[in-house]
């Protein structure tokens, strides 16, 4: 085992100290702390959206049901019965949000990766509520085809490219 000498510094962070300073890949924990935050946020605002506003009839509701939450969020869905928003709100945003809030989480995750790598980790999933879009649009998968759920989706989609490939 190498013996460290005075001036010597633990296991890379000469490395960690040459990065920060070029610009490199170094993240204040604040920041870290502050985007998880962010991606939780808009998380729950469009859970809380979806279960506020949207028709009763569709499978989380059940799921609710049968785990004794409903009552709840019948109470919830009563106390906000007297707003009203917009079909964009109540249809499209939620999943916009949801999107947004995967990405966020996967460029902290992955920070750190080549560009390259971030995109075959991250963009799957939204790639994949885009397709499930068209795909409604065919007949060939069940629900209703909305061009504003696409919008929503591709919005944080472009964004992540963007902002990953100017920060490689």
């Amino acid at each position: 085992m190498k013996q460290m000498k005075e001036g010597d510094e633990p296991c890379g962070a000469t490395n960690r100290l040459k990065q920060s300073e070029a610009g490199g890949k170094q993240r204040h924990p604040y920041r870290i702390i502050t985007a998880w935050i962010l991606s939780l946020l808009l998380l729950v605002v469009g859970s809380i959206i979806y279960l506020l506003f949207r028709p009763e009839e569709i499978l989380i509701f059940r799921i609710l049901d049968a785990i004794g939450v409903m009552p709840v969020v019948d109470y919830l869905r009563l106390q906000t019965a007297h707003i009203l928003l917009p079909d964009f709100v109540i249809y499209s945003l939620p999943g916009g949000l949801w999107a947004a809030s995967y990405l966020l989480g996967m460029y902290i995750i992955t920070n750190g990766l080549r560009f390259y790598t971030k995109l075959i980790i991250a963009t799957p999933l939204v790639i994949t509520m885009i397709i499930v879009e068209f795909l409604q649009l065919a007949n060939i998968r069940l629900g209703t085809f909305d061009f504003r759920d696409i919008i929503c989706y591709s919005i944080p989609l472009l964004i992540f490219i963007f902002v990953t490939y100017e920060r490689q």
